[in-house]
This record gives structure tokens, sequence and C-alpha cells, in this order.
């Protein structure tokens, strides 16, 4: 089966689920924890979902794929903290709450598993340009008195600019190809 979207991913439909049927439940605590409890539970287990959706746009680069996994982790966790705290308080039932960090448990083993073996998700490296989308190097801004091998140099476009560093010469190889290739492209 092909993935399009993160949507597609199976443990993006079940942190979305498990996420809809929390805030469910949790309208069903005492109205002092509005902005307390339930609004936290809502919060972090949305944000795993949010998160995965995010983690996909950043699939291109294995560092922020995994950073950004890592962040759904994190907010899985705090969930499932947030949930021993509702059935310690009484607002959740023991077998809710069981039920919840059982599949909540079942989220964690599935980014895990995504945060152990990336490659399977990364655009191939033949798909991806030399740099981000939104970052097309077009001009040195380093004034020519800076002869630092630590200065960096800039690298702007109409969108976004870029630090990269000036002594990599992979990083001013890519910038000029880049350059040379936005020119022709808009030439």
């Amino acid at each position: 089966m092909r993935i399009d979207s993160a949507k597609d991913l199976e443990v993006y439909k079940r942190a979305y689920a498990l996420s809809m049927e929390r805030y469910l439940e949790s309208k069903n605590f005492p109205q002092d924890e509005r902005y307390a409890l339930s609004d936290q539970i809502r919060r972090s287990s949305r944000s795993v979902a949010m998160n995965l959706r995010e983690t996909w746009a950043k699939r291109r680069y294995e560092a922020h794929f995994i950073s950004k996994l890592t962040d759904c982790d994190g907010e899985n966790a705090e969930t499932e903290t947030s949930l021993d705290f509702a059935k310690d308080c009484g607002y959740l039932t023991p077998d809710i709450h069981a039920d919840f960090v059982g599949r909540n448990r079942e989220i964690g083993r599935m980014l895990g598993a995504m945060i152990s073996n990336p490659k399977p998700f990364l655009l191939s490296s033949d798909l991806r340009p030399p740099t981000s989308d939104l970052c097309s190097p077009a001009f040195d801004f380093r004034p020519s008195s800076f002869d630092s091998p630590d200065f960096p140099t800039f690298y702007f476009s109409t969108f976004t600019p870029c630090l990269l560093p000036r002594n990599s010469q992979t990083a001013q190889a890519t910038a000029k190809a880049t350059t040379v290739a936005v020119m022709t492209s808009e030439g």
C-alpha cells in the first residue's frame, strides 16, 4: 500500500481516534478541571497526531524526522501520565484507564519502531533536492573582509535565509549548484 500522507499511517489513525475518544471522555470531568487536567489530556493527546503530520513533512531529513517522532513519543508519554492523574482523581474508571493506557502504549511501540527504523518512511535520496524546497541559495552575503573559516556564509532566496558553514565545501558546492539551477529555471 502506498502511503501518500501521514493520515495513511496506522499509527496516525490510532492516535487520532484515541485522541477523539479521550476528548469525549474528558467532557465528563468536573468543571473545575476544564482548564487543567481536561485541557492537558486533550492537548497532549491531540499533539501526538498533530506532530505526526509535521513529522511526515520532515521525512526528507532523517534527523528532523526522528526528532519529530521523539516529540510525538514524548507527548504520548505525557498523555499517559495525565491519564494516571485522571484515574487517581476518580475521573476515569479503572477499565477505561486500562483501555486508554493499553492503546497509548501500542502507539508508543509503533512510534518506537519508526524511530528505530526510519528509513522506510524517508523520502529516497534521489528524490531530495540539494537544499530545502523553501531555501534556494541565490546570493553570497558574506563581505570579502571576513576571511575567518568560522564566519558563516549566508545565502538568501526570496523565501528563507539559509545558514551554511563557510568551511564546508559540500555546502558551498550545493549552494552554487542550486543557484545555477535556480537561475537556469528562472532565466
